[in-house]
């Protein structure tokens, strides 16, 4: 029976962890994906255009921020 928490206790580390590298792979893709709208609105539009990049700034930043709730937060 001890055996099989220690096995128990290993699998939730394991979901841990993984959840914990999601959300810095989906921090990764928010940064590059940020810097490629902050790119092409720079020398697309140049700086006295709408600034665009905000939108979806917000709603990515949303997402990651559930994403860090879930990996570091609610574990």
């Amino acid at each position: 029976m001890n055996k099989y928490l220690e096995l128990l206790g290993d699998a939730h580390l394991l979901h841990i962890a993984r959840k914990r590298i999601w959300f810095k792979r989906s921090l990764l893709f928010y940064i590059v994906v940020m810097l490629f709208c902050l790119g092409s609105w720079y020398f697309g539009n140049g700086t006295n255009a709408y600034f665009w990049p905000k939108w979806p700034a917000f709603s990515l930043a949303i997402f990651l921020f559930m994403f860090f709730m879930e990996a570091y937060v609610f574990t």
